[in-house]
């Protein structure tokens, strides 16, 4: 599922990186985070102000998480080997904004562009009982996706982030629109604080490979 939406009372973002002046702006302007030429495009550094201000909102973020009875988890950064994105049907769709694999000792690694695969690993690491379901859990992941040069701008488009509460709800089928509705109460009540209003929202769902394949970007 994807959800999209802006900032209350904020004007749609024009082409051409409107929103980049703006977030760059006031990066530098308050001393919050920067983009060294040095590590590259996409990538912020942030600095102690903008680390408190991005502790407090991760701390907010987590309590209203674990409010609805997630529970954190974390997975590596160096993402797994390539045969476990083809299992998962990841690969073949995002492939192109994947950085290229590393190869170690015969196996190629690539960086995590998204944690669902790792997600599922933890929820098959044991036998399940139908009574610990439903499983939600989330993590502040790092993940990397390679964005075209001309599209990285600001803090809209990155191609490194660790900032997103990235989670997933392991459900029965007959729990899917139960899951559906919690998702999207959670995420309207966080966004709603921080001055998002779902009324500017959309959100769709993909169910089978067709659907991810036409919406490859608001999937993962």
């Amino acid at each position: 599922m994807g959800v999209q939406g802006r900032a209350r009372g904020a004007p749609a973002p024009a082409r051409g990186g409107a929103s980049a002046a703006t977030t760059g702006k006031l990066g530098a302007e308050l001393d919050l985070f920067s983009f060294p030429d040095e590590i590259g495009s996409g990538l912020a550094v942030f600095h102690p102000k903008g680390g408190v201000l991005r502790k407090a909102m991760e701390d907010y973020v987590t309590s209203a998480t674990r409010g609805g009875r997630a529970t954190s988890s974390s997975t590596p950064r160096t993402s797994p080997r390539r045969r476990l994105f083809e299992t998962s049907g990841h690969l073949p769709y995002y492939a192109d904004g994947m950085y290229p694999p590393m190869e170690m000792e015969g196996s190629e690694y690539y960086l995590k562009a998204m944690n669902c695969p790792m997600h599922n690993l933890i929820f098959a690491s044991r036998g399940r009982s139908y009574r610990e379901l439903p499983l939600r859990l989330f993590e502040f992941g790092s993940v990397y996706r390679y964005e075209k040069s001309g599209v990285v701008h600001g803090l809209t488009r990155v191609r490194g982030t660790d900032t997103g509460r990235r989670a997933h709800l392991l459900h029965q089928r007959a729990d899917g629109r139960r899951a559906a509705v919690a998702c999207w109460t959670s995420s309207s009540t966080c966004s709603a604080t921080t001055g998002w209003t779902t009324s500017t929202w959309s959100c769709r769902r993909a169910t089978n490979p067709r659907q991810v394949r036409r919406h490859r970007r608001g999937v993962g």
